[in-house]
């Protein structure tokens, strides 16, 4: 009978943890402008609400959280520092504070998830190799979404490409993302599931022998298909990470097997032991290199050319920012936008979620045309120790350092200390996909993303739980007043957190329709969709646009542009640096004659992006309209020749005002070739092409051509 009741109460721990680890890969809604992240958030409200209703029904069944141990304090004292930082950070000056409330009460739900599943581990680590198989089979329900993409791709020109093959297969692989939103966050995601799927091709697992065989082979499928699809999803940041883990790996297994075990065993490593450690690997890596230079397939010439366009990506004939294959040389220009970000909030950082508001102002002159206009802006930094330093300070980054550090050293301590080879064996395997899980965060952005979260905190918590086992003995350490006072802070938590995601789910799924609205210029639309902007939590989009501007927007076209602006005055204070609220508000004081008021918009476009196309256009029509032909003509020639992002009537615009300006000084040039050339606009277009070819100054080269007034 006891041993009945103790077979329930796992049961009755672990079914929420089942039930979510296996829907999780299919929580996808398409009505969202993302499709998994806030579905996936509000999920994980509500499996934190479903714990911690377990956990409060099994305290009453004599359920205590246990504390005690080294590392699991610098762990506990380092996520206590990150998340202290979020909060500090959130009340001191951010520019939206519903965005910091948001990153903050997702910080927490994070460490919440953290601390239920630590906390389950430790009351019954039976549910350990549970969790291991619920996330082997996460990671195969992912990469069976993503073989039935593949399946439905159309490989056509990467087959008959000759060159830039690497471009061919990229946009191919761009549909294959399973439900991670793009391939590199499904690459990345596969990469966190390799230590599992390898662990249990290694273990023995299962009741009897064929149990064990048959989870022995659904592994070595899942591992043989997860790194076929790492290898062609081109994604060159995971391919790094593979190669970290897999050199830490061996470190680790030649130190635990000629150092570790054979001190235990009071002897020596044998020399034939160290010869086949040693030696094998490297001749298993030669030979693979061997076969890979002596081969030449198609696959082989992509992959290498993808590797030498990352550090020349001209020897393909790739420029800066073109086909996205300079992302390096982009990610370079934003990660020195987040340093000068940190210089400036060292201490508390700008604030939580306040990133995304902050980086334009600190100029994106350097970038292509979609960024310089503000039609397409920056999330993220694609480093998440930068993201943490400049919205939490150096401080909340030190935090969230010292409970990585602390979640290693525990599973090196695993692995020096345990006589569980299934423990020492996963340990390696984890620590070493530690290693490359800081690759991955340096490069890109996997902390945003709810599963990615899921597998790093689960496979932490199981590290921290191991050593625990061995190392922890004293039973006091379950306090009820302790366990009382967390399951108080899980409360408060995860109703934030459920609060949150809900507003902010039901927030993106209204923002989709305003977007959808927008580019079909339904104004209507926007309008009654945007009627209680006021009272949304939701106030930026996944493009950080505020949803006061497409309501200001909306009130323009309908020539309503007093109302207009006051829309744009209230987007602004949600995001004080975004350019196409500035530029559309200048465009609305232009319409109402106050010119003034217009330049002081552009002016402050001028500040983050000198060469806004808009702002400059804008700026050159003012001044036409205040008869300052000189000053427009300046402002209109300082647009490119060709454009794609400029107003369907630029060319007839810019012909005007250097009709106009050339006129305005008529007593300088001869006055019969000065008619002909106003008169005859194909001359007029023929000077300024030949303004732009020349580089010379505009004055000069009329007079060359007009001649001068000889009279």
């Amino acid at each position: 009978m006891k041993r009945l009741f103790s077979t329930i109460k796992a049961w009755t721990l672990y079914m929420p943890v089942i039930v979510f680890f296996l829907v999780l890969p299919f929580v996808w809604n398409t009505n969202l402008l993302d499709a998994s992240l806030l579905s996936r958030q509000l999920f994980l409200s509500f499996f934190l609400v479903a714990m911690l209703a377990t956990f409060v029904f099994m305290f009453f069944k004599g359920l205590r959280f246990r504390f005690g141990g080294k590392w699991e304090k610098v762990v506990l004292c380092g996520l206590s520092l990150f998340m202290l930082m979020h909060v500090i950070s959130s009340l001191f000056g951010v520019d939206n504070g519903y965005e910091a409330l948001f990153r903050t009460v997702k910080e927490f739900g994070f460490c919440l998830f953290f601390f239920f599943i630590y906390q389950l581990l430790i009351y019954d680590c039976r549910g350990r190799e549970l969790l291991l198989k619920l996330m082997l089979w996460v990671g195969a329900f992912f990469i069976s979404l993503g073989i039935i993409q593949l399946l439905g791709a159309d490989f056509s020109k990467y087959m008959a490409a000759t060159k830039n093959r690497s471009y061919y297969l990229n946009l191919v692989m761009e549909q294959i993302y399973s439900t991670c939103s793009n391939k590199n966050l499904f690459s990345s995601l596969l990469f966190i599931t390799l230590p599992i799927s390898v662990y249990f091709v290694m273990v023995p697992n299962g009741k009897n022998k064929i149990a064990t065989i048959l989870w022995r082979i659904f592994a070595a499928l899942v591992t043989v298909v997860d790194l076929a699809f790492i290898l062609v999803l081109l994604t060159r940041t995971v391919w790094l990470a593979v190669f970290m883990s897999v050199a830490a790996s061996y470190v680790l297994i030649c130190v635990w097997k000629l150092h570790i075990v054979p001190r235990r065993l009071g002897v020596k490593a044998a020399i034939k032991a160290k010869l086949i450690y040693i030696g094998v690997p490297l001749l298993l890596v030669v030979s693979m290199a061997v076969v890979f230079v002596v081969s030449d397939t198609q696959i082989e010439r992509t992959i290498v050319e993808r590797v030498v366009i990352t550090f020349n990506p001209e020897k393909y004939g790739y420029r800066d920012n073109e086909h996205g294959e300079s992302s390096v040389a982009m990610r370079k220009l934003i990660w020195g936008k987040s340093v000068e970000m940190i210089k400036d909030h060292p201490l508390l950082g700008a604030g939580p979620g306040q990133w995304q508001i902050e980086v334009p102002k600190y100029g994106v002159d350097e970038f292509d045309a979609k960024l310089r206009e503000g039609t397409l802006t920056f999330q993220r930094p694609h480093n998440d120790f930068l993201w943490f330093a400049s919205e939490v300070g150096l401080l909340g980054l030190l935090g969230f350092v010292v409970s990585l550090i602390g979640i290693i050293c525990a599973g090196l301590s695993n692995i020096r200390h345990s006589d569980d080879k299934k423990v020492v064996l996963f340990n390696i395997l984890a620590v070493s996909a530690l290693w490359g899980w800081i690759v991955i965060s340096l490069l890109d952005y996997p902390h945003e993303r709810i599963e990615h979260n899921v597998f790093f905190l689960t496979i932490s918590a199981i590290m921290l739980a191991d050593w625990q086992k061995h190392r922890v003995t004293d039973e006091r350490s379950g306090n009820v007043m302790v366990t009382i006072s967390m399951l108080a802070v899980g409360l408060v938590v995860s109703g934030l957190h459920l609060w949150q995601s809900w507003a902010f789910f039901k927030g993106e799924k209204n923002a989709r329709n305003v977007l959808a609205a927008y580019y079909d210029e339904n104004w209507d639309a926007i309008l009654m969709l945007t009627r209680n902007a006021d009272k949304q939590m939701y106030t930026l989009d996944n493009f950080t646009v505020p949803t006061h501007y497409y309501k200001g927007v909306a009130l323009s076209y309908k020539d309503n542009d007093e109302g207009a602006i006051r829309e744009f005055n209230k987007a602004i204070e949600n995001h004080p640096n975004h350019m196409l609220t500035y530029c559309a508000m200048g465009t609305s004081y232009m319409k109402l004659d106050k010119y003034d008021e217009a330049v002081k918009c552009f002016e402050w476009v001028f500040e983050m992006s000198p060469r806004n196309n808009q702002a400059l256009y804008d700026m050159a029509v003012i001044h036409y309209n205040k008869k300052e032909f000189k000053q427009a003509l300046e402002y209109i020639l300082k647009l490119p020749d060709k454009l794609e992002l400029t107003p369907n009537n630029f060319e007839s615009v810019r012909r005007t005002i250097c009709k106009a300006a050339v006129n305005e000084d008529a007593s300088c040039y001869n006055r019969k070739n000065l008619l002909d050339w106003i008169n005859d606009d194909n001359k007029v277009d023929s000077s300024i092409k030949r303004y732009y070819s020349d580089s010379c100054a505009f004055d000069e080269l009329i007079l060359k051509e007009l001649g001068p007034n000889n009279q």
